[in-house]
């Protein structure tokens, strides 16, 4: 059950989402119709996340903050923040727009997921290229474990 509102004010520009996602897990495989009416064991997830752009002429700062609750199915619950921000700069038409950006997010636990990235527009489509590393904050206790270092590219398009 997603929603979002935007509000735009020149130069700036204030996002707000909230999420909602509920999650069962069958007790079993088989349809058994003594099990029609049991409940199953479930949890859930539920996210406010904001963001606070200032967009200028060729740069553009943002920054927010994403706290989420989650609701185990052992009727536990857990919390999680993650510190975002990032800019971005508009490359000139000589060099075919689009904008080049840096990004980072960080957690209470020291989590870090830094994203170089590459955004060029299409009519109303939006492209994209990004390097992602994430490194956990316990990596000096297992020096096995360097973090996670991905290549993404996908299209984004509001209908």
């Amino acid at each position: 059950m997603p929603t979002s509102v935007e509000l735009n004010n020149g130069h700036w520009k204030a996002n707000v989402a909230a999420k909602v996602e509920a999650a069962s897990t069958p007790v079993t495989v088989a349809p058994i119709p003594a099990y029609a009416a049991s409940s199953y064991p479930g949890g859930g997830t539920g996210a406010i996340s904001g963001r606070l752009e200032y967009d200028a002429s060729t740069w553009q700062f943002y920054g927010g903050t994403n706290p989420a609750v989650v609701a185990n199915a052992d009727g536990t619950f857990g919390m999680n923040n993650t510190l975002l921000g990032g800019t971005y700069y508009r490359l000139p038409d000589t060099l075919y727009g689009g904008k080049i950006g840096t990004g980072f997010e960080v957690n209470p636990m020291g989590d870090a997921k830094t994203r170089l990235e590459y955004r060029q527009m299409f009519g109303t489509t939006e492209g994209f290229v990004a390097a992602e590393r994430t490194v956990p904050f316990q990596q000096h206790l297992a020096p096995d474990n360097s973090g996670v270092n991905a290549l993404k590219a996908g299209i984004n398009r509001k209908f």
